[in-house]
């Protein structure tokens, strides 16, 4: 059953140009109508092609029978091209008006400020060659983006071309070291040169580090801001000419839920997602006349190399209990097997967002943190610090945030014997 089987009007201008023949709906069940080309004027001259299959509900079809379907017009093939029409081409019969579905597939890309071709996003994701990074591009380009994987060290890309090519997808590598000028100048050219544009910014990459004030290591520290902040910094300045010159892009910033709170033994790591938000918060209002969105990414505990990589108890430190206690949290996280394909998933869906929302909390006790922090006073927080030992910082803990830590109790037995 087409729009025209439904005694509607005939079909679209673009539905004439681009099919011919045939209709712009893949019909299922009889009842429901796949929209592949649906279409919006977005400039004069050109529309948009939905660039992913959609579920769009006939007058006779009950709406909870629309996400069953869902799936299965998922499989089907994907089409995407642009054509010319005139800027007044109406919309597809049997669709819905777009102003009334924020959700609707052609408002959102629209509102995304991707571009005006269904060759989908060009899209650069920083530290591309591991965890979330990894995910965030074969994900991607697994939806059809265009998309280039961002990494220091080429020699280290072999899982991010594995995966991609598992998923039947491409994912072009760059040599870009976001803690160097130059070579953050040259990555992003290496994007312009290839496709033209840049539509979307996933900075991504990132070093983790536990420690107490008293035992930072300031070299250390400043790697850490100079990664997760100032490469921040370098690679935006890189991006933003060209989405300007463009009237559209989206960066999205992947930050942490620790960026949200003052995460214990992690003041310096801490520290660096909050200059993070700040400037994410500063960016969306200076970048909103030139239609440049910001989104921001807060995950809580994903099962990544980075945790791996630092998980030093410090027993030796007069601060060996907060160590502890910090890293039970960690532990009870890593146990909930939050795998990083749960927020690439969550940076798409912040890409497609046409709302002006600024912040995802997500994957393993994100939200929980975040709205724990903002429910308890400054003094509640300080003494949840002061616990006497670490039964009574699990308690504590999880009146705060609704959080059962203690599956990730490191205690020895004599620790325990000793109330510690």
């Amino acid at each position: 059953m087409t729009g025209q089987d439904a005694g509607v009007a005939p079909p679209c201008v673009f539905c004439e140009i681009v099919a011919g023949e045939a209709p712009a709906h893949v019909v299922l069940d009889d009842d429901v109508a796949v929209a592949f080309l649906d279409v919006r004027p977005l400039f004069p001259g050109h529309v948009l092609l939905v660039p992913r299959p959609h579920v769009v509900t006939l007058p006779e079809l009950p709406a909870g029978q629309v996400g069953p379907l869902f799936e299965r017009a998922q499989a089907l093939p994907r089409r995407w091209s642009t054509a010319s029409a005139p800027a007044s081409a109406p919309l597809c019969p049997g669709i819905s008006s777009l102003g009334d579905s924020p959700c609707h597939p052609a408002t959102r890309f629209a509102a995304a400020g991707l571009p005006d071709s269904a060759a989908m996003a060009v899209i650069l994701v920083t530290g591309a060659n591991s965890g979330i990074g990894r995910a965030a591009a074969v994900h991607l380009a697994a939806a059809g983006h265009t998309v280039f994987g961002a990494m220091r060290d080429l020699g280290k890309g072999d899982k991010l071309h594995h995966e991609a090519e598992a998923a039947g997808a491409t994912v072009t590598p760059v040599a870009l070291d976001v803690s160097d000028d130059a070579s953050v100048r040259a990555g992003v050219q290496q994007v312009l040169d290839a496709e033209g544009r840049v539509d979307v910014l996933v900075n991504n990459a990132g070093l983790g580090y536990n420690a107490a004030v008293e035992d930072v290591d300031i070299a250390d520290g400043k790697e850490v801001f100079d990664v997760n902040y100032w490469g921040v910094v370098r690679c935006t300045q890189a991006v933003l000419p060209a989405m300007r010159e463009q009237g559209s892009g989206t960066i999205v910033n992947v930050s942490s839920i620790a960026g949200r709170l003052a995460a214990l033994m992690q003041a310096v790591y801490a520290s660096s997602k909050w200059a993070l938000e700040c400037l994410s918060e500063n960016l969306a209002q200076e970048l909103a006349p030139f239609g440049i969105r910001v989104k921001v990414i807060e995950p809580g505990v994903t099962r990544t190399a980075l945790l791996a990589k630092h998980q030093d108890l410090r027993a030796d430190s007069v601060y060996a209990d907060a160590y502890r206690r910090m890293f039970a949290m960690y532990a009870t996280g890593i146990e909930a097997n939050v795998r990083p394909s749960v927020v690439a998933e969550v940076i798409q869906q912040a890409i497609d967002d046409p709302s002006a929302r600024l912040r995802y909390a997500c994957a393993w006790a994100g939200e929980q943190l975040a709205d724990g922090r903002a429910g308890i006073s400054d003094e509640e927080w300080i003494a949840l610090g002061a616990a006497a030992s670490d039964d009574e910082y699990f308690d504590r803990f999880e009146r705060a945030f609704g959080l059962d830590i203690r599956a990730g109790d490191l205690r020895t037995d004599e620790q325990k014997a000793a109330g510690r």
